[in-house]
């Protein structure tokens, strides 16, 4: 049994990996968009998502 404190822990990390995931996928949309002159296809986004669902799957 882990204590509330590892608890706190262990969910501080999740959030801010999660968090450097939205800005890493913020930053890749701008990418796409200044490349593209145009917002990123539901394929791209698509794209991106799987990507990361992948990342997030390897970490648990």
């Amino acid at each position: 049994m882990k204590s509330n404190k590892e608890k706190k822990e262990i969910l501080m990390k999740e959030r801010r990996i999660k968090m450097q995931h939205l800005h890493d996928l913020e930053i890749y949309c701008q990418f796409i968009m200044l490349q593209k002159q145009c917002c990123p296809t539901k394929r791209h986004l698509f794209y991106i998502s799987k990507r990361y669902a992948f990342h997030d799957k390897k970490l648990h």
